[in-house]
């Protein structure tokens, strides 16, 4: 075996052709690592984000042997019985695929969903490294709400979440904020712990007018644009939206998204509140566009998830220089990175009248600077904190 001729195995539900978030990430990673010489296998599902209606594919990726599976199963409404069924059908999956994964040189377990590790650590060879990829730590996430049967699940993901985290050599969290709170709470070893933020992954497209009759001249465009669930706030976002339009004439909010809570959101959206639009998400190859005509690019955290989670897209809004309105805790890595880029503001709080005076306040401060000022103010900021080199040097060490 030469350097980085490394055989990997990437395990997680999902992945390309998913068009946001995790499968996005997952996406750029095989790809990278093709990129550097190694050979790569992915187990995961026929894609189901965001709406979570498994859509059977064949679409591959050069270089990257995909094991799927999933494609008949029906995901019901509950969200955390929909979880359920997602860790069950993942895991029985995974072990499916144990004789493609089990002899890898590295096994990259991307989390959550955590059971599947739980039983596939028991097979896998003593030799191979397992690089756990730490995207959401549930037993934050599963702690938003606070009815008995959450306490219960909650309760019964973070001895579970403790376990498989421990099962790793070396675990890579998206935040200091997910790593400080796993830390905290499950007892990990210093040692084992590396934090590379979201890696970039916007593509320049100059001179592209596919969005250009979604943003009518003469408005100012406010902008939420990617998945939608608890940790989003969803409809205190509504709330925010309705009220800012109601507050300024020249303003028109977009929801730019897909799935359950997307469609719940339309029907509760206030008559009155017309200038509230909602769409389907863009395709990869128009998000810079979409950055570029966003007057202001909304960002929200559900209260207490901030040590949780961290938006994958947050790099690549700062890099096309849309100004960002951050909604979070001001001890979240979210709240330190929009401070740290100059790029935005961050709002402590969801009273909604506060909201909505501070984003009004922010609207007419970021229409002083153009998006290419940003883009330039900006530049070293996300070449020294958003680039993919750091990951690819805690997996297999390149460059």
């Amino acid at each position: 075996m030469t350097e980085n001729n490394f055989s990997i195995s990437l395990l997680s539900p999902f992945f390309y052709p998913e068009p946001i978030s995790t499968g996005k990430y997952n996406t750029y990673l095989a790809k990278e690592l093709v990129r550097s010489g190694c050979s790569v296998e992915v187990v995961a599902l026929h894609p189901t984000y965001p709406d979570w209606r498994p859509k059977r594919t064949n679409a591959a990726i050069k270089g990257v042997k995909i094991h799927r599976g999933g494609g008949a199963i029906s995901y019901v409404g509950s969200q955390v019985l929909r979880r359920i069924q997602l860790e069950l059908t993942f895991l029985l999956h995974s072990l499916n695929c144990l004789p493609q994964i089990r002899k890898k040189d590295i096994l990259i377990p991307v989390f959550p969903p955590i059971l599947f590790f739980f039983f596939v650590y028991l097979f896998v060879s003593s030799g191979t490294r397992k690089i756990g990829i730490v995207h959401d730590v549930l037993g934050v996430m599963a702690g938003i709400t606070h009815s008995l049967p959450r306490k219960i699940v909650t309760r019964i993901i973070r001895v579970l979440e403790k376990r498989v985290f421990r099962l790793c050599d070396k675990l890579i969290f998206l935040s200091k904020g997910m790593a400080k709170r796993a830390i905290k709470e499950y007892g990990l070893d210093l040692n084992k712990i590396v934090v590379c933020y979201p890696f970039s992954t916007l593509e320049k497209n100059h001179g592209a007018d596919a969005l250009g009759h979604l943003f009518p001249s003469g408005y100012r465009h406010i902008v939420y644009s990617g998945a939608l669930g608890e940790k989003q706030a969803p409809y205190l976002l509504l709330e925010l939206f309705e009220t800012i339009v109601e507050k300024r004439e020249d303003v028109l909010c977009h929801i730019f998204s897909r799935g359950p809570v997307f469609d719940d959101l339309q029907g509760k959206v206030r008559k009155n509140a017309g200038r509230v639009l909602f769409h389907d998400l863009v395709p990869e190859e128009n998000l810079y566009e979409l950055y570029l005509r966003s007057d202001v690019q909304v960002i929200p955290q559900a209260q207490d998830v901030g040590g949780g989670a961290i938006p994958s897209k947050l790099p690549n809004i700062i890099k096309a220089g849309a100004p960002v309105f951050g909604i979070c805790e001001p001890d979240t890595d979210l709240a330190e990175i929009i401070r740290q880029s100059g790029i935005g503001h961050c709002a402590s709080s969801w009273n909604v009248e506060q909201l909505t005076s501070e984003l009004d306040h922010f609207i007419e401060a970021s229409g002083r600077s153009s998006h290419q000022s940003r883009q330039q103010k900006v530049h070293d900021f996300v070449r020294a904190n958003f680039g993919i080199d750091r990951l690819m040097t805690a997996i297999i060490g390149y460059p």
